[in-house]
């Protein structure tokens, strides 16, 4: 609310505050200086920007773009150590036609190998993924490391299959030290936890499966032995 400003009296006179100038076009070039003057130290709520914050306030949406920003740069970076030929754990490019697009996009996804069989997990940015549901669109795709090339063809696994795919898989990796570090931060099932925590983890991590052109893919779970 604007302050009024109160009239001092003397004996025998009235004396009236100084008008601001006005200087600029319209009242409010010359509200701004009294208003301001008047609020300090008043309680009155101080100047806001038009999004209702401070001007040096930084905004909210500020820390996901960051984050965003950040995670297309590392992502950058191991697409093109990965082109190079250099082993990066299980990570691999995938190349996947866009479903909206219809162009080829190229991101680093993590493939395990289990007895003779091979998944695809997304481990790290679950199933918003752009990856995850441009495969689930072309049901195929290219898995490149430097100069190897391999064309594959998925489906995806249901809930209690993936589950125990990622239980046996994923749970030696989250128990590693070193290994495990990234992982159990974006994989929030502890490497002892039941079956059915990993079959709930399974809804939003889903995995896929490479199996042989016209085959309907194979819905077992995965025996001992890994390999990634």
């Amino acid at each position: 609310m604007r302050q009024t400003i109160p009239t001092i009296t003397t004996t025998g006179s009235s004396i009236q505050p100084p008008r601001a100038r006005t200087g600029g076009c319209g009242p409010s070039s010359g509200r701004s200086s009294v208003d301001r003057s008047a609020t300090r130290g008043s309680g009155v709520r101080p100047f806001l920007t038009s999004a209702g914050r401070k001007p040096d306030e930084a905004s909210p949406r500020q820390g996901p773009r960051i984050h965003h920003t950040l995670f297309l740069a590392v992502t950058g970076i191991i697409k093109g150590l990965l082109r190079a030929g250099i082993p990066m754990g299980p990570m691999i490019l995938l190349t996947v036609r866009g479903r909206k697009s219809g162009k080829p996009r190229t991101t680093p996804v993590d493939l395990f190998e289990r007895d003779g069989r091979s998944f695809l997990v997304s481990t790290h940015r679950q199933e918003s993924s752009n990856w995850v549901r441009n495969l689930r669109a072309a049901g195929e795709g290219v898995l490149t490391r430097g100069w190897s090339r391999r064309a594959i063809t998925v489906v995806e696994l249901p809930s209690d299959i993936a589950g125990q795919v990622l239980k046996e898989v994923l749970g030696p990796r989250l128990a590693a030290p070193m290994g495990g570090f990234v992982l159990r931060r974006t994989f929030p099932v502890p490497p002892d936890a039941p079956l059915e925590d990993f079959v709930g983890a399974a809804r939003s991590h889903p995995v896929f499966e490479l199996v042989s052109p016209g085959t309907g893919g194979l819905t077992r779970p995965p025996s001992s032995g890994i390999r990634s």
